[in-house]
């Protein structure tokens, strides 16, 4: 039965605020979470959102992991070059991809390395070979990611079987935990000799975003090496802290500095955003995209009750259409009362006038942090044949209008579009 103690000794757990500030920014930056239930089994994942009013937070798992409403959630996260973990509850069952849990009394350091960790810059060029044995087994091969006298953490680009020199897949499987390696070799590490050598085994092998990566424990190190790491790291590295650092919460400016808590609104499609619509199939052309902060033109035709901005690139927004997760919709335009997203078409076949949007989040750090409702308007480029085809680089257009936002919500979206506005 999986063990959900975290404490560590005399380390003071984290406040509610504080397990927000690190939560939200795990969100923005996308940091990887490892999730498993009360029966051991395991999955990376990312947060999806956080809901301060509702005390609760979305992650979204790579592989399905089995929990019931109520049942126990441990999880652990890398954020700022350190391990953090926590404990929670599933707000109800676990369905393939979503996963809702409660928010966390408190955060606490997982920190399991007893020296401190040398992030290195692609730029650098270090590098790592290992290899299970002289004659057989897997030769793994890698851009170095951090190292410290402990270990360290490659990005593995090229894996082979040692006696046929045959490559091999890059998976999870490529390797268990626990496997040693007879030969470490370290290259081009800065400030240390161009190649040392040690001996190694397995920690972790994991897939994320950003490719495969495995952890690597080191052996007893050779007085040269051992120096050399650590006179890097008294150089580059701080030392490692006893309890979890301070972080503040990222809050968007409002009305007379006050910090808003929660997302916004926009309206109807502005004719930008109509003209980025052909008719056929519902292909959207980049050049219809407006630059960020210009406005939208005033249209005496328009029934908008709010004004509307014109964004530009890189506002987008998450958001559930029934069942479907939609993790990331270009945001045209918004408005205090709604917005237009703009959607590939294969994205879209949950998408559909009258369809109410779930747990809708804006990604960007402008905008005002929260969980909205909102419901979808209209629909344009979205046809049977379209559908049918589903194009790659073709879209569809979708107004979405926000449902009963609280006030302070509004209230910073239209103080954000007003000051946006030429």
């Amino acid at each position: 039965m999986a063990i959900f103690n975290f404490s560590k000794g005399k380390e003071e757990p984290a406040s509610p605020e504080l397990v927000l500030a690190y939560l939200e920014e795990a969100m923005r930056v996308r940091s990887p979470f490892i999730v498993r239930n009360d029966k051991g089994q395991e999955s990376s994942a990312l947060v999806h959102s956080v809901n301060e009013e509702a005390r609760s937070f979305r992650l979204l798992p790579k592989d399905h992991l089995p929990v019931a409403k109520g049942g126990k959630v441990a999880f652990t996260f890398i954020h700022d070059g350190l391990r953090i973990g926590g404990a929670s509850r599933a707000l109800e069952a676990a369905r393939p991809g979503v996963l809702a849990l409660q928010l966390p009394d408190l955060l606490e350091l997982m920190e399991r390395r007893r020296h401190p960790r040398v992030r290195l810059n692609p730029k650098e060029q270090a590098s790592l070979t290992a290899l299970q044995d002289l004659f057989e087994g897997a030769g793994i091969t890698g851009a170095l990611e951090n190292v410290s006298e402990g270990g360290a953490r490659v990005r593995v680009e090229k894996a082979v079987a040692i006696g046929s020199e045959k490559r091999l897949v890059l998976g999870t499987n490529l390797v268990p935990a626990g496997q040693k390696f007879m030969v470490v070799k370290l290259n081009k590490v800065p400030r240390c000799p161009a190649a040392m050598e040690v001996e190694g085994k397995a920690a972790y092998l994991v897939h994320e975003p950003a490719g495969l990566f495995l952890g690597l424990g080191f052996g007893k190190l050779s007085g040269p090496v051992e120096t050399a790491l650590r006179g890097l790291a008294a150089q580059r590295c701080p030392p490692v802290p006893a309890t979890l650092p301070p972080k503040l919460r990222r809050r968007p400016e409002g009305r007379d500095g006050e910090a808003p808590d929660g997302p916004a609104a926009g309206d109807a499609p502005g004719p930008e955003a109509a003209s980025a619509v052909t008719g056929d199939a519902g292909t959207v052309h980049e050049s219809a995209v407006p630059a960020a902060g210009q406005a939208g033109t005033a249209d005496p035709a328009e029934r908008r009750h709010t004004p509307r901005l014109t964004l530009g690139a890189g506002f987008r927004a998450r958001f559930m259409a029934g069942d479907t997760l939609i993790t990331e919709a270009d945001l045209l335009d918004l408005s205090a009362g709604g917005c237009c997203l703009r959607l590939p078409l294969d994205r879209c076949q949950e998408v559909r006038q009258g369809v109410d949007l779930d747990e809708f989040h804006f990604l960007h750090p402008d905008l005002p942090r929260g969980v909205l409702r909102g419901r979808v308007k209209w629909v344009m480029g979205r046809n049977p044949e379209a559908l049918a085809s589903a194009v790659p680089g073709r879209y569809c257009l979708v107004g979405v209008e926000f449902r009963d936002p609280p006030e302070p919500v509004s209230r910073a979206l239209a103080v954000y579009v007003a000051r946006h506005l030429p």
